[in-house]
């Protein structure tokens, strides 16, 4: 699952309130878990559809990830994705806490 999935809107995605999006995006890393770990890029991937369509609107790709990126920061300083264990942490993997 992606964010696009969840809100596939441009406009609502940038109009949602920091909370409102940090919690889509905790449920995205949630599902996206993978051995209880999970990467910040791959919560707020926009990846494109096969054959290279877009989710979103070109014109609106980095407010769009500029939101993203708020909402994110917003989990880490909050206490709900914190720093994975060793070397995996050092690599930028979270794992959700104990708060999550």
């Amino acid at each position: 699952m992606k964010i696009y999935d969840l809100i596939p809107d441009s406009d609502v995605l940038v109009s949602l309130a920091l909370e409102e999006l940090a919690f889509s995006l905790l449920a995205v890393a949630s599902r996206n878990l993978q051995n209880g770990l999970v990467h910040r890029d791959t919560v707020i991937s926009l990846d494109p559809i096969p054959g290279g369509a877009k989710h979103y609107p070109s014109n609106r790709e980095a407010e769009i990830f500029l939101a993203l990126q708020e909402a994110f920061n917003w989990l880490e300083v909050n206490g709900f994705l914190v720093p994975a264990q060793g070397i995996n942490g050092s690599n930028g993997f979270k794992v959700l806490s104990r708060r999550a």
